[in-house]
C-alpha cells in the first residue's frame, strides 16, 4: 500500500484531469487540489471512522438530485460494508439483488 503522502499526490494528479475536462466539477476538485502536500509528514493514517463521523459524512451529502442520491447510496454502501472504492467501481447492476433474500 502506498504511503499517505503518495496517495495524496496521486489524488492531486487524478483531480487535475477532470478539472480541465469538466468545469462543472471544478469547485469540488479545487477542494481536493487545495489539500497541501506535507513533505515528510509522519502522521498515522485514519484506520476507521467513529459513528458520529460517519453520520456527519452522510449528512453532508445533499440528496436533492438523482446524482447526489447515487453518491449517498455509494458512500453508505462503502461505509456499511467496508468495501474499497475499486470494488464499488467494479460493481455492475447484475451484481445487485433486489429480490429477497437481499
Amino acid at each position: 500500500m502506498a504511503s499517505p503522502p503518495a496517495m495524496l499526490a496521486a489524488l492531486h494528479t487524478l483531480a487535475r484531469f477532470p478539472a480541465t475536462e469538466q468545469p462543472a466539477y471544478l469547485a469540488g476538485l479545487q477542494r481536493v487540489l487545495g489539500v497541501p502536500l506535507k513533505r515528510g509528514a509522519c502522521s498515522k493514517p485514519i484506520e476507521y471512522l467513529e459513528p458520529q463521523d460517519v453520520d456527519a459524512l452522510l449528512k453532508s451529502i445533499d440528496r436533492s438530485t438523482e446524482r447526489s442520491k447515487r453518491d449517498y447510496a455509494l458512500f453508505a454502501l462503502m461505509l456499511n460494508t467496508g468495501t474499497r472504492v475499486q470494488e464499488i467501481l467494479d460493481l455492475r447492476q447484475c451484481d445487485i439483488r433486489t429480490d429477497p433474500p437481499h
